[in-house]
C-alpha cells in the first residue's frame, strides 16, 4: 500500500493498533522515521484490548530502535542532550515535546538547537533540566524563537538569578506561554513578580523553591496581578508566607477563576486551613494541595468540610 491508503485506513480506524503498527513499519522502511514514531507513539497511546499483545509488542520494539540507533536522525543535535530515561514525543511527524539536560559541557548543543530552529521548531512542551548554567540557558531561551511553545518546565540545579528570569517573562518567548513551571533551589519574591507579569495567556504557574524563601510580598504581588485572571492553575511550593499569605491569594479577584491551588511545603496553620476554605475568591476552586505545612488535626478537618480535593500529607515535615 501507498503513503496516502494507508494514511486513509489509519483516518477511518484511528482505534486500530494493529494499522498503526503496520503503517508504522511500513514508514520506517521508507526512511520516513518522523513519520514512523509518530505512528507507533500514537498506536501506543491506545487502550489495549484482547488479541492485540502482538501489534502492541511490535510498535515497542519498533520505538526502542527509533529512538535508540536513530535518535539522532530523530532529533538532530539534541541527541546529546536527552537524558536516559525520556523520550521525546512525535505527532504528525512533529517533534513536540522533549526533555533535555543541560550543563557547562554540554550548552553549546543546546545553543545550536536553538539557533538553528529546526530541532526546536515544532516544539509545544519543553523541559529542560540545568545543572549549572541557569542563567545562560535562560539568556538563550530569551533569545530563541519557538514560535510553537506553550508550556516551559525549567529545573534550575545551581544559581539562578532574578535579572535572567526576568528577561526570560519578559521575552516574546515567555509572552506566548501559556504554562510556565519554574523550579530552583531559591526561588525569590522578584523571579515570583517577574513569571506574574509572564504571557497574559497564562494558564498555569507553578513556582517551587527547595529553600522556603517566597515571602508575603510575593503573595501580594500575585493576588494583585491583573494579568492573571486567566489563570487556572497556581502552585507556590517552598513558602514562609504563613497564613498572611494565604490570606491574601484566598480573597484575591484576579486570582478568582482558579480551579487548583497547590501551597505544598509552607507554614500554613489551622488559621491558614480556616482562610483558605472561607475564602471568598476561591468559590471555583477544585483541588487544593496543603502537604507538608503546619495543620493540625482541626484545621484539615476544616478542610475537609470544604467539599473538595484536597491533599494535607505530612504536617509538621519538609520534604
Amino acid at each position: 500500500m501507498t503513503d496516502s491508503v494507508y494514511a486513509q485506513k489509519v483516518a477511518a480506524q484511528p482505534e486500530s493498533v494493529a494499522l498503526r503498527a503496520e503503517y508504522a513499519q511500513h514508514l520506517f522502511q521508507m526512511g520516513d522515521l518522523r513519520g514512523s514514531i509518530s505512528q507507533v507513539q500514537a498506536g501506543l497511546a491506545l487502550p489495549r484490548r484482547p488479541g492485540e499483545e502482538q501489534s502492541f509488542s511490535a510498535l515497542m520494539n519498533l520505538e526502542r530502535l527509533l529512538l535508540g540507533k536513530n535518535l539522532r536522525r530523530l532529533v538532530g543535535s539534541l541527541s546529546g542532550l536527552i537524558p536516559e530515561g525520556q523520550k521525546p514525543h512525535f505527532e504528525d511527524g512533529k517533534l513536540v515535546e522533549v526533555v533535555v539536560q543541560v550543563s557547562s559541557g554540554t550548552v553549546a548543543l543546546l545553543e545550536k538547537a536553538l539557533s538553528s530552529g529546526k530541532s526546536l521548531g515544532t516544539v509545544e512542551v519543553l523541559g529542560l533540566i540545568v545543572d549549572d548554567v541557569g542563567d545562560e540557558v535562560l539568556r538563550l531561551l530569551s533569545a530563541a524563537a519557538l514560535p510553537s511553545l506553550v508550556e516551559l518546565n525549567f529545573w534550575a540545579r545551581g544559581p539562578l538569578s532574578e535579572l535572567a528570569v526576568h528577561g526570560l517573562t519578559a521575552s516574546s518567548l515567555g509572552q506566548g506561554l501559556e504554562v510556565l513551571y519554574l523550579r530552583g533551589d531559591r526561588i525569590s519574591d522578584r523571579m515570583v513578580m517577574a513569571c506574574a507579569q509572564a504571557s497574559p495567556r497564562l494558564m498555569e504557574l507553578r513556582l517551587r523553591s527547595q529553600e522556603r524563601s517566597v515571602t508575603l510580598e510575593a503573595a501580594y504581588a500575585l493576588a494583585d496581578a491583573q494579568g492573571l485572571s486567566g489563570l487556572v492553575t497556581l502552585g507556590l511550593m517552598g513558602t514562609c508566607f504563613g497564613d498572611r499569605g494565604a490570606l491574601a491569594l484566598a480573597t484575591s479577584k484576579a486570582l478568582a477563576g482558579l480551579r487548583r491551588l497547590d501551597l505544598r511545603d509552607g507554614m500554613l496553620t489551622n488559621e491558614g486551613a480556616r482562610i483558605l476554605s472561607a475564602g471568598s475568591a476561591l468559590r471555583q476552586l477544585e483541588s487544593l494541595d496543603v502537604a507538608w505545612n503546619q495543620i493540625d488535626d482541626a484545621g484539615l478537618a476544616e478542610l475537609r468540610r470544604w467539599g473538595i480535593e484536597v491533599r494535607a500529607d505530612y504536617q509538621h515535615q519538609r520534604p
